[in-house]
């Protein structure tokens, strides 16, 4: 804590997507009505097509066979789509720089840790090396929620490995406490990368990509959203000058390159620190390719029930884990648990 204040005056701590969706509706719900009836959300909508060349959209609303679309005039559209870059992929923008760097199942678990951890530590994020598998757990509280990480290897791995039951031992893992329990609430797979589009304002139907539309970053850092909040900033403060005749158009222009310059000293910072992280397994004796090799042997005996395969991979990652413990436990190794310290 005392590191911290000496770093910033402002206390570090993790807000979860749907805590900061939530702080931002009561924000704007909050305006006085002259602010606020500038501000229209549509919930249940989707864009479903451009034509740019006329600046025409057409949104649709609702799902299934209630569907109903209705076309909509714009002077500027915001492509603000996350990762999907639904504007991005329609014109053709390519995106730059590596991708797969890893793949990651996400699981979302309700939970009470407060048995876990002392009562004075306060954790964001931990890394357990553990069976039946090493993982990350990120937490925002310790009294209802946290968000665990696996990483998984496609193509020996898909989502139809991650069975109810291996989540559950995953998980159960990952806590390191079989009496305390948990229920999963949510299940999803992501493929880290770090990307950056080509290009962030396309003047045919004056497009701006904005976030990880624009740009998609290791999580390494947490600049991945810092980023994307001074992009949606930088292109806020540019369009509300050309449209009150306070600067020309071309000022938008300006937009792209100062953003991408930007997401690419980012996107560089977030890939090293992952490789930095990388390092510390390396150092421990894990190598990740272990992890790799147990996922495409399991592949191969695809021949055999799955619960046989599955105590192949467990016994694989158990090995491994117990090399590490040893290697810290062993007396003879005070130089690896100092520098480790």
């Amino acid at each position: 804590e005392e590191l911290e204040r000496n770093i910033s005056w402002a206390p570090y701590f993790n807000i979860p997507q749907s805590g900061t969706e939530a702080a931002l509706l009561e924000t704007i719900h909050s305006l006085p009505d002259d602010k606020r009836s500038l501000i229209d959300l549509r919930y249940g909508h989707a864009l479903a097509h451009c034509l740019y060349d006329l600046q025409k959209c057409t949104v649709v609303e609702g799902g299934g066979t209630s569907r109903t679309g209705y076309m909509v005039n714009y002077k500027y559209v915001v492509d603000a789509t996350g990762s999907a870059g639904v504007l991005r992929r329609a014109l053709n923008v390519k995106m730059q720089g590596p991708k797969g760097i890893k793949h990651i199942v996400n699981v979302l678990v309700k939970v009470d840790l407060r048995r876990v951890f002392p009562s004075y530590e306060k954790p964001l994020m931990n890394w357990v090396i553990s069976t039946p598998m090493p993982g990350i757990s990120i937490h925002s509280n310790l009294t209802n929620r946290m968000n665990a990480q696996f990483v998984y290897n496609p193509p020996y791995e898909g989502k139809e490995d991650f069975t109810e039951t291996r989540i559950n031992e995953l998980v159960s893992g990952l806590i390191g406490d079989s009496s305390i329990p948990f229920e999963v609430e949510d299940l999803s797979f992501w493929r880290m990368d770090c990307q950056i589009a080509e290009r962030y304002y396309i003047n045919q139907g004056n497009v701006f990509l904005v976030g990880d539309s624009a740009h998609r970053f290791p999580p390494t850092g947490g600049l991945g959203m810092n980023t994307g909040i001074a992009d949606a900033q930088a292109l806020a403060w540019r369009l509300g000058m050309v449209e009150r005749g306070q600067a020309s158009p071309m000022l938008l222009a300006q937009y792209g390159p100062e953003r991408r310059s930007a997401a690419l000293q980012n996107s560089a910072v977030s890939y090293d620190n992952f490789m930095r992280m990388e390092q510390i397994f390396r150092f421990l004796g894990l190598d990740m390719r272990v992890a790799t090799a147990a996922a495409q042997v399991k592949h191969t005996l695809w021949f055999i029930p799955r619960p046989w395969r599955e105590n192949v991979h467990r016994t694989v990652a158990q090995y491994a884990i117990q090399r590490i413990q040893s290697k810290i436990e062993d007396p003879n190794q005070v130089v690896m648990r100092n520098r480790l310290q």
